[in-house]
């Protein structure tokens, strides 16, 4: 993982060179810690998921270091903020606009959002993405078949970093869930999670490691 996260940061530095030529460079770091097993009643998603403890620190530190490297634009959304329509494409969901700026995941040069997540290999082989505001749907799926949600890289979106558990599964990937169903155009890099991630502050200090 932190490999992988070097890789990433080593093509951040090629948007931030290219930000120069082009156009602005932009970047979103999401949260939902906030569950609606630990918080009933307070129109939050996924009634069996207990609440999370770091995803403020870790959306926190890569929104701190985008505004260090004098990103142009830098949303921070948390828990109810996380909306599926901001992170579903409309072509594969009527209520997606993640295209739509100034709030669309799709509208950024990179997106990344810590929460739960979850996968299905049978009949169709997709992952999903919980989002924090319950008066919405709350999953986005994306991979194969009719359940997918999303379409990432038809607008501006280079990078989605998904630190979130089962975010990017060998069953899926063999079963074609990770390919041009869900990705398009400007898309280079998707990072998921195979393994349910580090719990507490071992999953932040592994991050803050491989951001140095």
């Amino acid at each position: 993982m932190i490999k992988i996260y070097r890789y990433v940061l080593a093509v951040l530095g090629v948007l931030f060179f290219s930000s120069y030529v082009f156009a602005d460079i932009e970047g979103i770091a999401a949260y939902v810690n906030k569950f609606d097993q630990d918080n009933p009643g307070e129109n939050r998603c996924c009634s069996g998921c207990d609440d999370l403890s770091t995803g403020d620190n870790l959306a926190g530190y890569l929104a701190d270091k985008l505004d260090t490297w004098g990103w142009d634009r830098i949303n921070e959304p948390a828990n109810t903020g996380v909306e599926f329509h901001e992170w579903a494409d409309v072509n594969e969901d009527g209520s997606g606009a993640d295209h739509s700026s100034p709030y669309g995941a799709d509208s950024f040069d990179i997106a990344y959002i810590s929460t739960h997540g979850g996968y299905d290999c049978s009949p169709d082989d997709w992952s999903r993405i919980w989002m924090g505001d319950g008066t919405e749907e709350c999953t986005v799926n994306y991979g194969e078949g009719s359940a997918n949600d999303a379409m990432w890289g038809d607008s501006d979106l280079n990078i989605i970093i998904l630190d979130a558990c089962q975010t990017a599964k060998l069953c899926v990937w063999e079963g074609g869930g990770y390919g041009s169903n869900i990705a398009d155009g400007n898309l280079m890099i998707l990072n998921g999670l195979t393994l349910p991630r580090k719990s507490g502050q071992v999953n932040y200090a592994a991050f803050r490691s491989s951001w140095q």
